[in-house]
């Protein structure tokens, strides 16, 4: 069965508090992994400031000091651009429907907003990491997920749930790195040493 853990991102650039994220809920799920799924144009994002070619590298980097992450570029093979046709390529693509699909509370209260939304919990369970949102609003739309979705539960598969997860993340953003980096100011304990090596190597960020 396939029982890793996903976890989807722009990583523009990917920071400490991603891989930090993802290694403590691998560790609180017991998880044999997280796939840190490569999103190449989510239409709910903004625009991608650097290429997906530089956003690739950086994952890579960032990757090689946690071996139980693991940089997955599915969504660039696929040409996905929604979270369901991930979801559904993914099981197709595995044989099961047996994974966690990893996303921040901030994102998670967008959910309305995304393509078949109500269909997501027929492919996957959410885990929801908390990233100081307001806890009201996520119940709220909690409850209208589980409403919508009216899956059918199976006590095999990792499948139909919602599990929102009070994690004390660090307080690092991307735009926050990516307004630092053009201003000319420190990164310093944002991003992984090689990572920042990457980005001052290439000059990016810095229009």
């Amino acid at each position: 069965m396939f029982s890793d853990g996903l976890y989807g991102g722009t990583f523009d650039p990917i920071h400490l508090g991603h891989c930090f994220a993802a290694e403590r809920v691998r560790q609180a799920f017991h998880m044999k992994a997280v796939r840190m799924v490569l999103s190449a144009n989510p239409p709910h994002k903004e625009a991608k400031s650097e290429s997906i070619r530089h956003r690739w590298e950086m994952l890579e980097l960032a990757c090689e000091g946690y071996p139980n992450l693991v940089p997955d570029d599915s969504e660039i093979r696929w040409g996905s651009s929604y979270t369901i046709d991930t979801l559904k390529s993914f099981g197709d693509a595995h044989g099961a429907s047996n994974f966690f699909w990893i996303l921040g509370q901030d994102s998670f209260v967008t959910l309305p907003e995304w393509r078949d939304w109500q269909q997501i919990l027929h492919y996957c369970s959410l885990i929801v990491i908390d990233r100081s949102v307001d806890s009201g609003l996520v119940a709220k739309h909690k409850e209208r997920l589980l409403k919508e979705s009216r899956v059918t539960k199976n006590a095999r598969d990792n499948v139909g749930t919602v599990c929102i997860l009070d994690l004390e993340m660090p307080e690092i953003s991307s735009s926050d790195i990516r307004k630092r980096l053009r201003e000319g100011d420190s990164t310093e304990g944002l991003l992984d040493s090689k990572v920042a090596g990457y980005i001052a190597d290439h000059e990016l960020y810095c229009l």
